[in-house]
């Protein structure tokens, strides 16, 4: 890791991410949803950082998820569709918000030295909506990515 993320991850006081990168929530909304898996925020904000040493392996969430970028450089973003339509897609200077719809695997990598992105999820995240899925469950599920996969998980 290079000294100006270190310092970007101790400025921003981010903590480590299951899924690989850094994070730190920013923002949940005080008012409070009722959806098809219980009682949520409106809404919920993180800061999401990623550096060339890591990655941020496929996992999918029950709701839409929308990226904004915010410096850096840009981020490949990666989605499974149900069906297995593979789509990648960057956010970054030239492309600033992108939307991931709700229970889409994705997946992403920097561009370069390191990509900054705020992610807000809609309505708000809570870890019992997070679904991590190990490799052989997506091997099967996506034979056709295997690649894919293969670069995104661990």
């Amino acid at each position: 890791m290079n000294r100006e993320v270190s310092n970007l991850i101790d400025s921003l006081q981010l903590f480590e991410h299951p899924e690989g990168g850094w994070y730190r929530e920013i923002y949940r909304s005080p008012i409070i949803v009722s959806t098809p898996f219980g009682a949520r925020s409106a809404a919920t904000t993180i800061l999401f950082l990623l550096d060339s040493t890591t990655f941020s392996a496929f996992h999918k969430l029950r709701q839409e998820e929308i990226w904004q970028f915010c410096e850096g450089d840009p981020l490949e973003i990666h989605t499974l569709s149900h069906d297995g339509f593979h789509e990648q897609a960057k956010v970054g200077p030239e492309n600033r918000v992108l939307v991931v719809r709700p229970n889409y695997q994705q997946a992403a990598k920097t561009a370069g030295a390191y990509s900054l992105c705020t992610c807000t999820v809609v309505p708000g995240f809570e870890f019992q909506d997070f679904e991590m899925q190990n490799r052989e469950v997506l091997l099967r599920d996506y034979p056709q990515h295997a690649e894919l996969i293969m670069s995104f998980t661990r």
